[in-house]
């Protein structure tokens, strides 16, 4: 019988060699290392279920369809089993501390509204 299991280091209590308390850890994405998205990219044509990133608000300022002016990372997930008919999900993390995200739904070729 198979068994998962998830073990962590200790993180050190105090003193910079702590990632976390030195501000070390930041923008981290769970299991993949995003995709690139380039210069004049158009967000309506990230589609297709994966992680994507935008380095920098230099690179956010030339796409089109895109609700930030900071670097961002987008998830897109799908929710249909087929991306041609299907309907996805995109959710946009900005690079800022303010916290908030955006998302927005694509149904068959229609991309919805950022919210």
């Amino acid at each position: 019988q198979k068994q998962d299991i998830l073990t962590f280091d200790q993180l050190p209590t105090s003193g910079s060699d702590n990632p976390v308390r030195s501000g070390g850890v930041s923008n981290w994405v769970y299991g993949t290392t995003p995709n690139t998205i380039n210069s004049g990219d158009d967000l309506n044509d990230y589609y297709t279920p994966g992680t994507y990133r935008a380095g920098s608000g230099s690179i956010a300022a030339t796409l089109y369809n895109c609700p930030t002016a900071s670097g961002f990372r987008l998830e897109v997930v799908s929710t249909i089993s087929t991306v041609a008919s299907g309907y996805q999900i995109q959710r946009l993390y900005p690079n800022n501390s303010d916290g908030e995200f955006f998302m927005r739904r694509r149904l068959s070729a229609a991309s919805g509204n950022w919210g």
